[in-house]
């Protein structure tokens, strides 16, 4: 987040937490793709955009925690399927 910061201070935070918050949504859909096939890259991606229309300040304000830490969560939970599924790559 510092180089976002340091480069734009005005829109700098929000421009870097919704690239990581973008990036958290692909590696949850990939993840989820390795592990279960098309559906659960679907299902994932489903997921996702349902957490995002849950809490849409998400798109309004992703530099505060509480709105950053669902998107992490969703990738995490992924990527720990996908390990357990014996993909030892994620």
């Amino acid at each position: 987040m510092a180089v976002p910061v340091h480069s734009a201070p005005h829109y700098g935070p929000r421009l870097g937490a919704a690239f990581s918050c973008a990036v958290a949504a692909v590696l949850a859909a990939e993840a989820s793709t390795a592990a279960a096939g098309v559906l659960g890259g679907l299902f994932a991606a489903a997921v996702v955009v349902g957490a995002v229309a849950w809490q849409p300040l998400i798109w309004e304000d992703p530099t505060w925690n509480p709105y950053m830490g669902p998107m992490s969560f969703l990738a995490a939970v992924a990527t720990t399927l996908a390990v357990l599924d014996g993909r030892r790559g994620w």
